[in-house]
């Protein structure tokens, strides 16, 4: 009885496993429906302590990077590029689907092994993936490309391109951006103002200046309500074009125009009058006194930039470096104001303090990148002599101290250490001058066998917009 009653259980078993198998259905769907990778490597360029360009690797998490599955195209691949240095020729992958799926080994000599996909068994994505999707009824087959983006040059990092050579005998160069084009005010070797001006096609010029003299001071070139500004003799120039000027008419007699030829359409034109007070105008005719010229007030190689601050567009900040002759310090003289001040106050320096802007001779500064840049001609720092061109200065907080570039200072990394001018530039003497144009590029302009430079962040280019 009992060997019975077991023979009939089995039997019983067996004709509901054979039942369950024959109803069981397959699905004919062949689809990734998600996809990710694993953690990876990633080798880059750091300076360290001692100042030596050295390789760090640092690991990602896989995990973190988008993957657009393509079902139209049959396509996956990641829109934002992976950082420049990641390693993955060996990468474990996570992939869920409607499917086995199945990858191609690509081999030396062309030919290929498709493999059964597993998570534990590293892929290599340096190049497009084939990835076979293959129903649970064997009935249907599809095809994915699997492509891992890779930046091939580092977002921070800078390029430079030589793009023209201008004339040697030009003096006293001044740079604006005017209606999109990068503008050079200048003298030629017989000392009368003439315009160079970057066109689509190339550069154009010398050309002379209609109603200027030899009495224009070229480095007050500023901007301001989409016109040009200079100061000749002691009257305020205006022009549209950069070739026709006419006076503005002002009520002051002034010995300097401020140049503000960064954003400077912003806010409010600055002066220095002929009896010693800072002055405002808001229309380059009508000058308000403000303040009597401070004693420490820079009196050479004078530079500004104004821009709304970030948490409140309505207010402007203006920021004006150079060099105060008289003091004969080590660094530059900075000044600062907002439009909602009545004053303009120093950025102080204190005792002891090494992250100040170096006195640069020929004095530069330029807004690029939401941070300040300082850099120009040979200069001397904590004793150290520096040579013309060597490197940027930046500043994060509007001017109050300063880091350089080319140097490791602590573990933030708050400034972009490849903010770097290229060879052929540094320790350039000749004449020079500089502006950056809407579209992310810096402008040096030498007078020279240097010739022009434009260099851009990488990750600022636009290369649809950029002036050639």
């Amino acid at each position: 009885m009992r060997k019975t009653k077991g023979f009939l259980i089995l039997a019983g078993l067996t004709l509901l496993f054979t039942a369950c198998e024959e109803s069981r259905t397959y699905s004919p769907e062949a689809v990734i429906t998600s996809y990710s990778m694993g953690n990876f490597p990633v080798i880059y360029h750091d300076i360290n302590i001692q100042g030596h360009d050295t390789l760090v690797t640092r690991t990602v998490s896989g995990s973190t990077i988008e993957f657009t599955i393509d079902q139209q195209r049959n396509l996956i691949f990641n829109r934002d590029s992976l950082p420049l240095g990641s390693k993955v020729d060996s990468v474990k992958t996570t992939i869920y689907s409607s499917g086995l799926v199945m990858y191609r080994k690509m081999h030396n000599d062309g030919t290929y092994t498709d493999t059964l996909w597993s998570s534990s068994d590293p892929m290599d994505l340096t190049r497009p993936v084939t990835l076979l999707v293959i129903s649970d009824d064997d009935s249907y087959t599809r095809q994915y490309t699997l492509t891992t983006n890779i930046h091939t040059v580092d977002p921070d990092s800078m390029t430079w391109r030589h793009t023209a050579s201008l004339p040697a005998t030009i003096s006293g160069m001044k740079a604006v951006m005017c209606r999109g084009s990068v503008t050079v005010l200048c003298k030629d070797d017989s000392g009368s103002p003439c315009i160079i001006r970057r066109q689509s096609d190339g550069w154009t010029g010398p050309l002379p200046c209609i109603g200027l003299d030899g009495n224009v001071i070229t480095r007050s070139l500023t901007r301001h309500d989409g016109r040009l500004a200079v100061v000749d003799g002691n009257r305020v120039m205006t022009s549209e074009d950069g070739i026709t000027w006419s006076e503005a008419g002002q009520d002051t007699p002034l010995s300097y125009l401020i140049p503000f030829t960064q954003t400077g359409d912003a806010g409010q034109a600055w002066a220095v009058s002929e009896d010693g007070w800072l002055v405002s105008s808001s229309d380059l005719i009508s000058w308000t006194r403000v303040q009597q010229l401070p004693q420490t007030f820079p009196d050479m190689d004078m530079t500004g930039i104004c821009y709304p601050l970030r948490t409140n567009s309505s207010i402007i900040r203006y920021i004006i470096a150079g060099i105060d002759t008289d003091r004969k310090a080590t660094h530059a003289s900075l000044w600062t104001k907002l439009s909602n001040e009545q004053y303009w106050t120093e950025v102080e320096t204190a005792n002891g303090h090494s992250l100040y802007c170096p006195a640069f001779e020929n004095l530069a500064m330029i807004l690029y990148d939401d941070n300040l840049f300082a850099f120009g001609g040979s200069s001397v720092i904590n004793g150290l002599h520096l040579n013309p061109m060597q490197g940027f200065y930046q500043s994060s907080d509007n001017g109050i101290t300063w880091r350089d570039c080319n140097a490791f200072y602590d573990s933030f990394n708050t400034w972009n250490p490849f903010m770097k001018f290229p060879s052929e530039l540094r320790g350039c003497t000749d004449p020079f001058c500089y502006t950056v144009d809407d579209n992310g590029c810096i402008w040096i302009i030498t007078a020279g066998e240097k010739g022009v430079w434009k260099g851009y962040i990488n990750r600022l280019y636009n290369a649809d917009k950029v002036i050639r």
